[in-house]
Order: C-alpha cells, then structure tokens, then sequence
C-alpha cells in the first residue's frame, strides 16, 4: 500500500497535479531539491525543478549526480550553456531542458548518455553545430531540438538512432542534405525538418519508411528540397505541397504531442523504480 501511495504521488506531481507554491528568481543552487540531491548525490535518482523562474546557469556541480536518471528544468529561465559535466551522468534516461534561455553549443559529451532516452532542448537559443556524438545514444526515443539556431548539416551518425520515435529540428539554420541513412529510422512517429536551408532531394527510403509508418512530417520552408522519384509520383507544381504535408499547425500542439509520449514514458520509468 505504501508504495502504490507514493507511486501516485509522485505520478501526480509529476503531471502537474498537485498545486505547490511557485518559487520566484531563485538559481538552481538555492532550490531545495537541489541541495538535498548535492548533499547526498549517490541517493538521487531524480532532479525535476521546472515551471520556476530560475534565472540562472546549470552548475557544474550537475556532474556529482552520478545516479541520476530524470534531468528537467524547464521553462525555468534557465540561461548559459550545457556544462560538460553533463556526460558524468551515465545513467540520465530524461535530459528535458525545453523553453528556456540555453546558449551556446550542445557538449559532445552528450555523447556518453548512453542509456538516455528522451532528449528536449527546442525552444532555446542553442547554437553551434549538431554533434555527431548523438549518434552513439542508440536508446534514444525523443530528440526534439526545434525552434534554436543550430546550423550545419544533419550527422549520417543519426542513421544509428533506430529506436527514434520522435525526431524535429524544426526552426533552426541547417544545410545540407538530409542523410540517406534516415530511412533506416523505422520506428518514426513524427518527423519535422521544416524552416531550415535544406536542399537536395528527399531520400526515398526515408519516403519509404513515412509512408510504411504512416508518420507525421513537415519538411516546409527550405531552401531548395525536393522529394525524389521512389515513392511518389507527382506533378513539379504539386512537390511544394506534397512536402508541406501534415505540417505542424500551432505551437501548443507540438509541444502536447511531445508531453503525451514523455508522460507516459516517466510513469513507466517511475513506477519501475519505485517496485524496486
């Protein structure tokens, strides 16, 4: 009985619903789950400060929290960068740090998150190219770096991620074109390339693997894209609206998609540690 009560506690905390005083301009430093996790690092497993107004960086001390498996922080008015201290924590399965004020590069020792399943970080000002080390998180579910001002291309390392569900880069600076290797991502639920510079023509394996998993995509607004001969047969005039296909209506309804699929995750992995 203990348990179920506690599993639905924090089931209910972690939804958002259970109303808690919200804590205004104080850094992560001085928040009380902080501390608690700093001052006995090897006994958390969970760092979930979000929804507040921080204002501040992520400490460096981030990299004493060897245990942790659930990093969120975000819409928190989190600035700086990711610190590379981030790698220390090998056993991070949630790195959620979306709608925040995040500059700069993402480490490449994001690449040792091995075990790491979901990865958000859009809605920042993230900048910098995208690391190739992505490509060794093969756990990896959830990658959403949307709405930042990433440039370069896409890594064909990504071709690795073949248990990506959900996969944007949505509203960033990226060139290039997309990585034939994409097509081998056959779990896809959901695809979003647009509001980039992208240009070339749409691997048709990846036509391929949309159309066999029926998958939301949106790949609007590049540069010069175009969709290839493999899949489907269309007019020149009908590529541009056959690209913007199932493009992304709003906002809101980007970022509920996203919650749905993380929710459900978190509870599964909440309630395994909790049965522990």
């Amino acid at each position: 009985l203990t348990n179920y009560m506690l599993y639905n506690f924090y089931l209910f905390c972690l939804l958002g619903l259970l109303d808690f005083p919200k804590v205004t301009q104080a850094s992560l430093e001085q928040n009380l789950l902080y501390q608690q996790c700093i001052s006995q690092p090897k006994s958390c497993s969970s760092l979930e400060v979000y929804n507040m107004d921080l204002r501040g960086t992520i400490p460096t001390e981030i990299g004493l929290l060897t245990n942790l498996q659930r990093l969120s922080l975000y819409n928190s008015v989190v600035n700086g960068s990711i610190p590379t201290e981030i790698g220390l924590l090998t056993q991070l399965k949630i790195l959620n740090l979306h709608n925040n004020y995040i500059e700069r590069r993402i480490p490449t020792e994001i690449g040792l998150l091995t075990d790491l399943v979901h990865f958000l970080a859009y809605s920042n000002y993230i900048s910098g190219r995208l690391p190739s080390h992505l490509g060794m998180l093969t756990n990896l579910e959830t990658l959403y770096l949307s709405r930042n001002q990433i440039r370069g291309t896409i890594p064909n390392s990504y071709a690795n991620l073949t248990k990506l569900y959900q996969f944007s880069l949505y509203q960033n600076n990226l060139t290039g074109t997309i990585p034939e290797g994409l097509g081998r991502l056959s779990q896809l639920n959901s695809l979003y390339l647009s509001r980039n510079t992208l240009n070339g023509t749409v691997p048709d394996a990846l036509w391929q693997a949309i159309v066999k998993k029926n998958t939301k995509w949106s790949m609007c607004d590049n540069d010069n894209l175009l969709m290839g001969n493999g899949v489907f047969e269309v007019q020149k005039d009908d590529i541009e609206a056959a690209i913007c296909t199932n493009h992304e209506s709003t906002s809101a309804g980007h970022s509920l998609h996203i919650d749905v699929i993380l929710q459900a995750s978190v509870a599964a992995i909440a309630l395994s540690m909790v049965l522990v």
